[in-house]
């Protein structure tokens, strides 16, 4: 029987990997998302998917400290947030206190909603606050947010379509695109799109989200972007 030459095969693979949606590749390998949480969590289920969140968060150490929540940005996931967890832990915070969810599709191809991404972002903090309750033997009620990029505005529309803005004490808001994003058009959908169609200069899912104030509530906010205008070119 005529074998494969290996390096053929690493080519096929290399061409696979290439061409084929992230999301659709590790189950074709029968590669499991990355879901660092304990035993006793449930991962609440993605609005976009429908599967279980994959991500990192608990583990031990206890709460302390006002437990945070990292909120990735478009075609991201939690896995984004791991080079920061590795920095708060080395000093001092524990794993009980850091938490991070995949929300979407992590995929340079099929770009993340803003409304579902705010739907599994209310998911997310209720199973994470309800685990930490359970756990800690008293009620967790509001948490600290970082944000980045998409993130950012999906954060924000899940406190004011769910009044939730008592529930986050901190909310640090890096890149986002809260007056739009000039790669996003209004009326692009499926894969001629660029950019979560709601994020486009004008649209009306950003004249609603700001309406009212953009910083309502007791939540303190704190918005970071590059001075220089050289890293958020988008905006």
């Amino acid at each position: 029987m005529n074998r494969c030459p290996s390096g053929l095969l690493l080519a096929l693979a290399l061409m696979l990997g290439a061409c084929m949606p992230k999301e659709r590749l590790p189950p074709l390998l029968r590669i499991e998302p990355a879901r660092e949480f304990p035993e006793d969590f449930r991962a609440p289920l993605s609005a976009q998917t429908g599967l279980p969140m994959a991500g990192f968060g608990g583990g031990g150490g206890g709460v302390t400290r006002t437990p945070i929540l990292f909120v990735h940005g478009n075609t991201e996931s939690a896995v984004f947030w791991k080079p920061v967890r590795k920095q708060f832990l080395a000093e001092g915070w524990t794993r009980d206190e850091l938490w991070a969810f995949s929300l979407g599709w992590n995929s340079v191809r099929r770009f993340d909603s803003n409304d579902r991404s705010a739907e599994s972002i209310g998911r997310a903090v209720d199973a994470m606050t309800q685990y930490l309750s359970l756990r800690s033997g008293r009620e967790i009620r509001q948490l600290d947010i970082v944000a980045h990029s998409l993130g950012v505005t999906a954060v924000r529309q899940w406190m004011k379509q769910d009044n939730a803005w008592h529930r986050v004490r901190v909310f640090v808001a890096v890149a986002g695109a809260n007056h739009g994003v000039w790669t996003a058009r209004s009326d692009a959908r499926g894969q001629n799109r660029v950019s979560a169609f709601e994020l486009a200069p004008g649209s009306p899912w950003l004249e609603q989200l700001n309406r009212g104030g953009e910083t309502p509530g007791p939540t303190r906010y704190v918005t970071l972007y590059d001075g220089t205008g050289r890293g958020d070119v988008l905006f």
